[in-house]
């Protein structure tokens, strides 16, 4: 149990899937080499929060300068950001969402 269905459409980021979301986050993020960390790091462009994983930076982003509400398709209560429905969904629905990024 708690494994969610795949037929069951949990609403995300817009008609289109996450799609177009992916596209804006990789538009609002670059990678810099950082000299006295000694490895590449994930920047945001928007502003100084950069990470030396790229999904951080994608979720960072979505949080911080998208704020694109997602909906849960069973209850439709609505959420800042896919990890808050993915966590609704766990908590109130015990399913189990895959990971955004």
């Amino acid at each position: 149990g708690g494994m969610m269905d795949p037929a069951m459409p949990i609403a995300a980021a817009g008609a289109d899937g996450n799609k177009g979301l992916e596209l804006l986050i990789e538009e609002k993020l670059d990678q810099k080499f950082d000299a006295l960390a000694g490895r590449c790091v994930w920047q945001c462009k928007d502003c100084q929060y950069n990470s030396k994983f790229k999904g951080n930076i994608k979720k960072h982003i979505s949080r911080m300068h998208l704020r694109e509400e997602v909906s849960c398709t069973l209850c439709h209560e609505s959420f800042a950001c896919y990890d808050y429905l993915k966590r609704h969904a766990a908590i109130k629905h015990k399913l189990l969402l895959p990971n955004q990024f």
